[in-house]
């Protein structure tokens, strides 16, 4: 019954609603309007499954709520909705409102001023995903609040943020020493793009990567947009750019772990750019995420002591 439930309806049960718990709800001082926010994933593979929120802050409350959650529906599927602790008892849904929306909303007798998750929509991945990025839209057609004089609506203004997904194929390149052994690269969405991540530069030719992208058209270049030859080998700040039948091109930027220069050696400068970095001289924000994780000799996501000594007493090569 709740995932058939029209929007026309809804709106009526809500005034409703409303109307009954007159002499229940009181009028707030104006505070800041409630936000809206949808979270954020990355690091999905084809065939994934991934909870998305949708939550609030700054809630001085509001009786009743519409929500719309957009999404790409060429690559998420909806799969369930479910309400949040920031929800009434009254939750009404729809996962697949349009061919690309969920619908839910709520409806309380009196204010609801929680902050928290408001709801959970699981979306799955679809097979077919080599790489995207894309939006979670979020609107709020509907926020009502305390009942004014005469019984009437006292609409409450908000905020709406939506979120990215990030998805990726799994990609390998067989071991330099050991071709029969395939190393899997990381891969991280770093505003808009992605990082592909490898422990080695001597694994990283044309061909062991465009091998993951048969059908579609691939291009190498280096840091600054200079078509690499086919026989060299890529490392951190190299770019490899990958088009779609569609035309839509994503770019990966190489990192190497330990290589943070990109000059295809190990040597004493990574160690002084890791020093950099360890000690707050250099950052992210100075030249990028694929650096930084160069930069992040152990893989535990920040740049420390334990990063400088590595590099410090890593073989030069």
């Amino acid at each position: 019954m709740k995932s058939k439930i029209s929007r026309r309806i809804l709106v009526a049960i809500c005034i409703a609603a409303l109307v009954t718990a007159a002499a229940i709800v009181t009028t707030h001082a104006a505070a800041p309007a409630p936000a809206f926010t949808v979270n954020s994933a990355s690091q999905l593979r084809p065939g994934d499954e991934v909870t998305i929120n949708v939550s609030v802050n700054n809630n001085r409350g509001y009786c009743a709520g519409e929500f719309i959650l957009g999404y790409d529906s060429d690559v998420l599927t909806p799969i369930s909705v479910e309400s949040g602790e920031a929800a009434s008892e009254y939750f009404v849904s729809n996962k697949a409102y349009t061919g690309n929306e969920v619908y839910f909303a709520v409806i309380d007798e009196e204010l609801m001023t929680d902050g928290g998750t408001l709801a959970s929509v699981t979306f799955k991945v679809s097979e077919n995903v080599v790489l995207y990025s894309g939006d979670l839209t979020l609107s709020v057609p509907t926020l009502v609040g305390n009942i004014s004089v005469g019984y009437g609506l006292n609409n409450v203004k908000s905020t709406a943020n939506g979120g990215k997904i990030y998805a990726a194929k799994q990609i390998f390149v067989p071991d330099a020493v050991n071709p029969s052994v395939n190393e899997e690269l990381s891969i991280k969405a770093a505003s808009g793009s992605y990082v592909l991540g490898a422990s080695t530069y001597a694994n990283l030719t044309h061909n062991a990567i465009a091998k993951n992208f048969t059908s579609l058209a691939t291009k190498f270049t280096t840091a600054n947009g200079t078509m690499l030859p086919a026989n060299s080998l890529l490392t951190t700040g190299c770019k490899v750019i990958v088009t779609d039948t569609d035309n839509t091109s994503n770019t990966l930027t190489v990192s190497v772990k330990g290589d943070v220069d990109g000059n295809c050696s190990k040597d004493a400068n990574d160690a002084f750019l890791v020093g950099m970095f360890e000690s707050g001289l250099l950052t992210e924000d100075d030249i990028g995420t694929a650096y930084k994780d160069a930069a992040d000799l152990n893989g535990d996501g920040k740049v420390d002591d334990t990063d400088f000594e590595l590099a410090v007493n890593a073989p030069l090569k």
